[in-house]
């Protein structure tokens, strides 16, 4: 919520400097448990979020995001840094960061603790308009800390592939 209220404050005067994505991704698990290699598909999702410029080529980061992974359902919110860089001779753009989610697995009688880090690389094409269409690749650890009740499958790494739009 912080994270919000300090982006929020500064939109005013630099609002052509931020930039807002859409992006949607499918998960590849890679390894699960006490990292144990169990290679298979574990699930997708969707996000909305925004990076604000923080010095020079660095940004924060924040995102909602809503997705199934390994277990169930979960919604979460993640903040990070991230780095970009930007090709004038063939407007191609690139970045590269990493973040911490934090959020609940939708599940019943009550919903769990998820918790994650990933880092994640894209590459777009800036069209006319400034929007810039592109894919990314990235890794993500992620954890369900009272799904350890239920099953020892409760950590999950994951390749997570999607694509991104940013205005």
């Amino acid at each position: 919520m912080i994270w919000i209220l300090l982006i929020m404050s500064g939109a005013c005067y630099t609002q052509d400097r931020i930039t807002v994505d859409v992006n949607g991704w499918i998960n590849y698990r890679l390894a699960t448990g006490a990292l144990q290699f169990d290679p298979g598909p574990n699930g997708a999702g969707l996000a909305v979020g925004m990076a604000y410029p923080v010095k020079g080529s660095i940004s924060g980061k924040s995102s909602v995001e809503f997705g199934a992974a390994g277990t169930g359902n979960f919604m979460a919110f993640t903040v990070g840094l991230q780095n970009e860089s930007r090709s004038p001779r063939n407007r191609l753009v690139g970045r590269t960061g990493a973040g911490v989610l934090q959020g609940i697995m939708l599940y019943r009688p009550a919903p769990l603790y998820v918790w994650g880090l990933d880092m994640t690389s894209m590459i777009g094409y800036e069209l006319k308009n400034r929007s810039v269409p592109g894919m990314f690749a990235g890794i993500r650890y992620y954890g369900i800390p009272g799904y350890a009740k239920i099953s020892e499958v409760n950590r999950f790494l994951d390749l997570r592939i999607g694509m991104i739009y940013l205005f």
